[in-house]
């Protein structure tokens, strides 16, 4: 089958906990014979060679911690304009969308992936004929939830309420125009499971990738019980 695997960022290098499942699902695809056309960002001010299923619709700042200020600044004031969260609108852009259109106008695909319900802003141009599948990393506005009960600055906690908000909107906007929801776990499958007009929701294990950390040769072991961390 032909896939088009819509992503934030490019995972191949698979450097935080999200683009190494994001990966899994690209190599798992990959390994079952299907033809994976991936498009995403890759990070700002780093070398990144992309590969031939791979298309880089820009680069961007990816962690808020490491964005300069103006950005950040500057994507604030954008979802307030655009009416979508703050965790979205970082990778919003009209080269995404004219990218998209473009390669749904010209090539025929079995299945669209959405990777991550923040990218719920681009269902508009899909088209509507296209099987849809929304990988769900989180329910993701139960994290902005705890943040906003955690936070005691009267600021923040606005922030915080309403990127909530408009999170749990496009989440549920987003899973209840797609054909299947993967989750992650068996919490969030049930919490999607209880949305209106959702279709079906499986839940998948990320497989570890242990395998690239077996030792080359067997040693002896000389304790039951070790200690790995630093003082």
């Amino acid at each position: 089958m032909r896939i088009l695997f819509l992503t934030t960022i490019l995972a191949r290098k698979k450097e935080l906990g999200g683009e190494i499942s994001t990966q899994a699902f690209i190599d798992a695809l990959n390994r079952l014979g299907h033809e994976v056309s991936v498009l995403g960002y890759c990070r700002k001010n780093r070398q990144f060679e992309k590969n031939s299923q791979e298309i880089v619709i820009g680069a961007r700042y990816i962690e808020t911690a490491k964005t300069p200020k103006i950005y950040t600044l500057l994507w604030l004031i954008q979802s307030w304009f655009k009416a979508l969260p703050y965790s979205a609108v970082k990778f919003f852009s009209r080269s995404y969308i004219n990218t998209v259109k473009q390669i749904l106008s010209k090539d025929k695909f079995d299945f669209v992936i959405v990777d991550h319900s923040r990218l719920g802003w681009l269902e508009k141009f899909l088209n509507s004929q296209d099987k849809l599948v929304l990988i769900s990393h989180n329910v993701e506005h139960e994290i902005y939830l705890d943040s906003y009960k955690a936070a005691s600055n009267i600021v923040t906690k606005a922030i915080y309420r309403r990127e909530a908000f408009l999170t749990q909107a496009m989440q549920e906007q987003l899973a209840g125009v797609t054909n299947q929801v993967w989750a992650y776990t068996k919490y969030d499958a049930e919490y999607f499971c209880g949305l209106d007009k959702v279709g079906q929701v499986k839940v998948f294990s990320i497989p570890p990738g242990l395998g690239d950390l077996q030792p080359s040769k067997r040693v002896t072991k000389e304790f039951d019980i070790g200690l790995l961390g630093n003082w």
